[in-house]
Formats: C-alpha cells, structure tokens, sequence
C-alpha cells in the first residue's frame, strides 16, 4: 500500500461580509461554503482524471455534508469522505426498513477497533490542553442514507460506508460541557472496499 503524498488544494473560508453589505448574510455564507465543496470535489476529479494510477479522496468537514454533493460524489464514482453534520439530521434505512437517526443507527454499528490516542494542545475559543492515553471505539459498516424531504420522490438512498469514532469514559470535565466536548465524531465514505 502506498503512503500518501499530501494535499493538493484547500481552500480557507470566512462568512466575511460581502463588499458594501456592512453585514455578513448567513444564506451568502451558507452559498460560498456550499460551493466550496462542489469545487473541491470538482478539483479531486480533475485530478484523480489526470493521475489514473493515485488515489485521489476529496475530504470534506461538516459543512460539507450536503445530499447533493454527496450524490456527486457517488454519480462520478469520486472516492469522498464526509464529516457528519448533526445539524443535517440525517437518518438511515435500518435492517427492517424504517428510517431511524443516522446517530443512532451509527452507535449500533460493529465495533471494529478500541484505539488509544494522544490528543494534542490547541489554543482558540475551544482551547483544549494535551490530553494523553485517550481510549476510542471504533464503529463501521454500511449505510442507506434517507434521501432529504426536498428531493424528488423516488429519490434512491445513497449507500456508504460510516464510521462513528467515540470517546470511552471521558473526564467528567469534558462530559459536564466546561471545556471542549469529549471526542465524538461520525464521517461516511463513498469508499466502497478498503
């Protein structure tokens, strides 16, 4: 298996305001972070086009959970990986075919690993000191996304693959919420086989 070689484009945001507005309008903000993603993706295409034999993954963080660029995604066979949004409100088919809570369904998923980490010092408004020997679970298999309310009707669900990474027995000072939250997070992948 190859290494990998670094990033090939990234691209910083701000929901600054627009010229001669004096203020910054959310559904601008929300436009230009939208595009963002379409244009990243559209960026790891070109390339992955241009370089056959690399691997080529458009990553995107939680702003990028979006239906419409996921099933991109998956319309071009571009290998993605997405930071779940709780804000989305995504759900899942289950085995018995009803729609539950992406969270939830991705909390029952198989346990695949039990990692320990170190987390690293940051500054910022959700500062955090270096934390070591940190204990997560790892949870993953394959989902049938819900499609959104707003599309069509018959709108077929968008299979991935979704890992759920969860902090065990967080201090009780991130669980209480004084300080940064304990490390949960949740990322789908069109990945299909690893």
């Amino acid at each position: 298996m190859r290494s990998p070689r670094g990033a090939r484009s990234g691209q910083p945001f701000t929901a600054a305001s627009p010229p001669g507005t004096g203020k910054a309008g959310k559904s601008d903000a929300k436009g230009k972070e939208s595009r963002r993603w379409r244009d990243g993706l559209d960026k790891a295409l070109e390339l992955a086009a241009a370089c056959p034999d690399t691997r080529v993954v458009a990553i995107c963080d939680r702003e990028g959970d979006n239906w419409d660029l996921m099933e991109k995604a998956h319309a071009r066979e571009a290998e993605a990986l997405f930071r779940a949004s709780r804000s989305t409100r995504r759900r899942a088919f289950d085995a018995a075919g009803g729609k539950r809570d992406l969270w939830v369904h991705a909390a029952a998923l198989p346990l695949v690993a039990v990692k320990t980490i170190d987390i690293e010092a940051c500054g910022g408004p959700r500062a955090r000191e270096k934390r070591t020997g940190v204990r997560l679970e790892v949870r993953a298999g394959f989902v049938d996304l819900v499609p959104p309310k707003d599309q069509p009707r018959g709108t077929p669900p968008l299979r991935m693959l979704a890992v759920r990474v969860l902090e065990i027995d967080p201090p009780p000072s991130l669980s209480t919420g004084c300080c940064s939250p304990p490390s949960a997070t949740q990322r789908r992948t069109t990945r299909s086989s690893s």
